[in-house]
């Protein structure tokens, strides 16, 4: 539900989607979801801020976004889409995914690697396999990955 929340909001900052939140989120949200996903608030204001299902949280427009996105929503994800595809690295790139993440696709990770190498650029592979922090191996992983990340940005920085 969370995900779903923050793609409309996001992508509404970027290819307006709607004109008020009242559109596609339901009363008491409408009030409230844009401003959880300021990047101030913690995944826990977040997770209280917001009901454990959809349907609560979504209008049948809201819904329908998602469901079968044209035009604006469709121009969105073909942004997303197009994160690794539609440029060249000019420095290093390594890509870290979590077998065991139960929130990410590893397959995201296989998609963007194939095409940076259709760039030429060999972008590694770092697994950090089935890592776990208090219950969320999501959690986990970008903990792990972060960690993994700044040890690597120190050794470019070395050499």
């Amino acid at each position: 539900m969370l995900y779903a929340a923050y793609t409309l909001v996001a992508f509404n900052r970027l290819h307006p989607l709607y004109d008020r939140p009242g559109e596609v989120f339901r009363a008491p949200y409408d009030s409230t979801v844009e401003e959880l996903f300021d990047g101030a608030h913690t995944g826990e204001q977040l997770m209280r801020g917001t009901p454990g299902a959809l349907d609560e949280v979504l209008t049948e427009h809201g819904r329908a976004l998602l469901a079968d996105p044209t035009g604006p929503p469709a121009a969105a994800l073909r942004t997303t889409d197009a994160v690794c595809t539609d440029w060249t690295p000019r420095a290093p790139v390594r890509l870290y995914m979590a077998t065991a993440d139960e929130q990410a696709v590893t397959a995201n990770t296989e998609h963007c690697r194939a095409a940076l190498r259709g760039k030429g650029v060999d972008a590694p592979v770092v697994d950090l396999g089935a890592v776990d922090h208090h219950g969320s191996r999501h959690l986990g992983a970008n903990i792990a990955a972060t960690s993994e990340i700044v040890r690597w940005f120190g050794e470019l920085r070395r050499s």
